[in-house]
């Protein structure tokens, strides 16, 4: 079976009307990330997640662990703003339309937060769709 593995440098969030806002980015450090477009969310370790949603206030969490899903506001996905991954030389946007994923009348934060002991970080659908539609 293939997988594909990417390095990433930064994560950061472009609020509405503002500019990048780094959330993670150690110097001259290159995070391996699994690209799975079978997953729809994005899984990262807790800090960086609680950072990102920290950016969506009345935030709340669903579900039960060890998978929990952050419910925002769906006036998010209709504002300006990106969540922004970096890679190498080149940013990739997401706006928040595309970083939130609509179910059932909720609107779901396109990330969850991995166990401590995971090392494996996971790019999902939300991310990758905006990807492809920019790169093809």
């Amino acid at each position: 079976m293939a997988s594909y593995w990417i390095s990433l440098i930064s994560i950061g969030i472009t609020a509405p009307g503002s500019s990048i806002e780094t959330v993670y980015s150690p110097p001259g450090y290159n995070q391996p990330v699994f690209v799975d477009s079978g997953s729809t969310f994005s899984r990262l370790p807790a800090n960086i997640v609680t950072a990102i949603v920290s950016y969506f206030p009345g935030a709340y969490l669903v579900g039960s662990a060890p998978t929990q899903y952050y419910v925002v506001d769906c006036k998010y996905s209709s504002q300006d703003g990106t969540v922004d991954f970096g890679f190498g030389n080149t940013i990739i946007h997401v706006p928040f339309h595309q970083f939130i994923w609509k179910a059932n009348g909720y609107c779901f934060l396109g990330v969850v937060a991995t166990d401590a002991d995971v090392v494996t970080w996971l790019l999902g659908g939300t991310i990758l769709f905006h990807y492809t539609r920019i790169s093809c």
